[in-house]
């Protein structure tokens, strides 16, 4: 786990917790999904400054990540 990263969860706030989301898109799909696994309402993300909210549904999933947290080149497992 990466030091910043282990430092801003165990020192934060109650109402500050970790999202779970993923982002699905391909060529060969009409849509793009978005889903986040562990917030039953769902959520709105705005992912850079200036621009809109994009909706994250609630999908109960489980996704297992291998290899580091602040390593880009990671496989996912989406069940």
């Amino acid at each position: 786990m990466d030091n910043e990263y282990a430092k801003f969860f165990f020192n934060r706030k109650v109402d500050v917790y970790q999202l779970e989301c993923i982002e699905l898109s391909h060529p060969s799909f009409m849509n793009i999904y978005r889903i986040v696994r562990n917030d039953d309402r769902g959520v709105y993300v705005q992912h850079k400054e200036g621009s809109g909210q994009v909706y994250y549904e609630f999908l109960p999933a489980s996704i297992q990540r291998s290899g580091m947290l602040g390593d880009l080149d990671q496989t996912l497992t989406v069940s």
